[in-house]
């Protein structure tokens, strides 16, 4: 499922290429649906070859394709079923004027409850650690936060969807807006 989720536009590390982030909320890794999301730098994208290479043929096997984006860039689930990347957002960084922020979300992750977590770019490599974590609702388990994340373009806010969210067990679905410090 790489590619589910899709966004690009503005720039996460220090070069002048906006960039891209890519989910996929199937990745497995050795835990089912554990999903993962991909940073891919705008350079990387450039210095693609634009022409097929003779004598070159697509892999038969899907999965040998998405390969081609650096392992060293990607932003995996914590568990199981996680389903990290199902919505993924480029974040305006309040702390870094020109850059952004690679957001996640996984709707199933935090045992259900969903969330979504804030990445940096440092050095031209992820941060170990998410610079901003959202937890999804504890009285409503499985309201799927993080199913879907739109970031704001030029103001450091992002909107995180829980389409099965509600503390009052109606299931009416809820959007939070989140300003970032």
């Amino acid at each position: 499922r790489f590619g589910d989720s899709v966004d690009g536009g503005l720039r996460v590390d220090t070069d002048a290429v906006p960039d891209l982030v890519a989910g996929a909320y199937a990745y497995d890794n050795g835990d089912i649906d554990r999903g993962a999301a991909w940073w891919i730098s705008g350079s990387w994208v450039e210095g693609l070859a634009r022409d097929n290479a003779a004598g070159w043929v697509l892999p038969t096997d899907a999965a040998t394709a998405s390969h081609l984006v650096p392992v060293s860039n990607r932003i995996l689930g914590e568990a199981a079923r996680d389903e990290a990347g199902r919505g993924v957002a480029l974040v305006p960084d309040p702390q870094r004027s020109g850059r952004a922020l690679v957001a996640v979300g996984g709707r199933f992750a935090g045992a259900g409850a969903g969330g979504a977590s804030l990445w940096r770019v440092t050095g031209g490599a992820l941060e170990s650690r998410p610079a901003v974590v959202i937890g999804g609702e504890t009285l409503a388990p499985y309201g799927q936060l993080g199913d879907l994340l739109v970031g704001h373009p030029t103001e450091p806010w992002i909107a995180v969807g829980a389409p099965y969210g509600d503390a009052q067990w109606i299931d009416e679905g809820v959007i939070y807006p989140f300003v970032l410090p």
